[in-house]
């Protein structure tokens, strides 16, 4: 899997991901990408010619929860991180005051995860409703195994703050809250963090690829169909797996 991801890295669309920002909810991002209309591009000849393929993905997870929505129609992909959403640092502090309180984190990821959902934020597109929903469409949150803090067995991460993000894409795409639309991909925190920029390492990677044209393995006159899957670190079978 290392090679496929250092393979693909250069090819697919990026987030646009700060690290730094005046506002926190400008730290989110997301894709929103219409997979029926892929636009076109020019060949050697000057002439227009369609776009058949499309990927996106994200590198050096490590705490940082990720939504991908994927149907036939589209595919929405956003990031979210830890220290500004789940568990936020002091610097996003309102002045004078000193901790977090419960109220206050709860407002943070609103602000910074549910607002950004239903209605954008700066890097942040607005989850469309028209371009994802179908009878195929499903969801996948790739999350930590555990928080920053390790807590051990009893640290099961931010299942409050998940299960809300779920009923927010529900109420906005009512398919997905339907029985099995929804998959949970658990990631491993790195223990060495050189680990997430090797490129012999798969450690904090996700990618999806959809291609229009992918070959059937079935036909024999050089026929195509439509693919689209997601792959997560060193899994070989992608989580979404998908021709038609």
């Amino acid at each position: 899997m290392p090679d496929f991801f250092d393979d693909e890295i250069p090819k697919w669309k990026p987030f646009v991901l700060r690290e730094a920002a005046p506002k926190p909810k400008d730290l989110s991002a997301s894709i929103i990408q219409d997979l029926t209309n892929l636009g076109t591009v020019k060949d050697k000849k000057g002439n227009d010619v369609p776009v058949t393929q499309f990927s996106t993905g994200m590198t050096q997870l490590k705490g940082c929860t990720a939504l991908y929505i994927i149907s036939r129609k589209g595919v929405f992909a956003a990031h979210y991180w830890e220290s500004v959403s789940f568990d936020p640092d002091k610097v996003w502090l309102t002045t004078g005051v000193k901790a977090w309180t419960p109220e206050a984190k709860a407002q943070m990821f609103k602000t910074t995860v549910l607002d950004p959902l239903r209605n954008r934020s700066k890097y942040h597109p607005k989850l469309k409703k028209k371009i994802l929903e179908d009878e195929y469409i499903k969801a996948y949150l790739i999350i930590p195994n555990q928080t920053w803090r390790e807590a051990g067995a009893s640290d099961t991460g931010y299942e409050d703050q998940w299960t809300e993000m779920q009923n927010m894409v529900n109420s906005i795409i009512p398919t997905l809250g339907k029985e099995g639309r929804w998959t949970r991909i658990r990631y491993k925190l790195v223990t060495n963090p050189d680990d997430l920029g090797s490129r012999y390492k798969a450690n904090g990677k996700n990618i999806f690829k959809y291609d229009s044209r992918h070959p059937d393995p079935d036909s024999k006159t050089g026929g195509t169909q439509h693919k689209a899957a997601l792959w997560v670190e060193d899994e070989t079978i992608p989580y979404h797996n998908e021709t038609w």
